[in-house]
């Protein structure tokens, strides 16, 4: 009889063990479900976007082909070479567009200076999934620079009569002086002409091109420049069309102001200041993240056409 007892006994401790075991094992389950869910919760999912990504030695571009606008402050760029690693917010960089939102058709563009045959990796990284909306691996290659070549990070937006003014600089890599001859101009906004006017209502400079820098800085005297660039203005013309189709402005002629030629030495920066862009009903054009299409023509090359975006904050 009591051995019946020690094996009842015996069976009743085994089936409280798998009990147990089985209870511990559903709780695991539980536990471990609902911290999948947690986690998946704390990421957004990833925006449904495509987006190229280019670098070269000097500078690196994203390019929205298709979905989704996302918000600036969502995006960040992640930079890595054999030593180190940088993360660059997507405000820091020049972006296209009406409004903080990368989105469709749009560019934006990074000055990141790299030496020549760097291994260099380049991601952009959607900061609430942590997805990696683009990534380019690649050897950077030396940009060819023969010529007169816009300085990465040069453009700025100034405040004058509204916000119609960009500036930006240009460097000549030739080893021989370069002397510009033409020059035509388009940007992404509404604005049709490039008309200069002072805060009277004046007739002033519309382009001003500073060949002459004075240790190194640059000046802006429309009406005295001297030996410092040249000047172009609407007095005796009216103003310069700027878009849709273009005009040519030939910088041979000797419009108002223009004491010099438009030549630059070999290695010299020059300033270009363009004022003010305007609509057909003579407003000044807000130039927040606008996109100019330059063209210039040289006296002794070809012509070469130009891409740059202005800064959403004023230089």
């Amino acid at each position: 009889m009591s051995e019946l007892v020690e094996n009842h006994r015996s069976v009743t401790s085994v089936v409280g063990i798998v009990l147990l075991v089985g209870v511990a094992v559903v709780i695991g389950a539980t536990l471990a479900i609902f911290s999948l869910l947690y986690v998946e919760g704390l990421n957004e999912p990833a925006p449904g976007v495509s987006v190229d990504a280019t670098t070269t030695d000097g500078e690196v571009r994203f390019y929205h082909r298709a979905g989704a606008a996302i918000p600036n402050d969502e995006l960040e760029m992640v930079v890595r070479t054999p030593t180190t690693s940088t993360r660059v917010p997507f405000g820091q960089g020049t972006l296209t567009g009406p409004d903080e939102r990368f989105g469709a058709g749009e560019r934006w563009r990074y000055c990141q200076v790299s030496e020549p045959g760097t291994s260099v990796t380049v991601r952009l990284v959607h900061e609430p999934s942590s997805a990696v909306l683009a990534s380019v691996e690649q050897s950077v290659q030396e940009t060819r620079k023969t010529g007169l070549e816009y300085r990465c990070g040069s453009a700025a937006r100034k405040v004058g009569r509204g916000d119609g003014w960009a500036t930006f600089n240009m460097t000549n890599f030739a080893s021989e002086s370069v002397e510009i001859t033409g020059i035509e101009v388009q940007s992404d906004t509404d604005a049709t002409r490039l008309e200069g006017l002072n805060e009277s209502g004046v007739d002033h400079t519309d382009i001003y091109i500073d060949t002459d820098p004075v240790d190194g800085a640059f000046t802006f005297s429309p009406n005295n420049p001297g030996d410092d660039g040249i000047a172009y203005s609407t007095p005796s013309r009216g103003p310069f069309d700027v878009g849709p189709t273009p005009e040519r402005i030939n910088l041979t002629d000797s419009p108002s102001y223009a004491f010099s030629t438009a030549i630059a030495d070999p290695g010299e920066t020059i300033r270009f200041s363009l004022y003010q862009f305007q609509t057909t009903g003579s407003d000044g054009v807000d130039m927040r993240s606008a996109e100019l299409t330059l063209t210039l023509e040289f006296a002794d090359r070809e012509s070469r056409t130009y891409s740059i975006v202005l800064p959403q904050e004023r230089g």
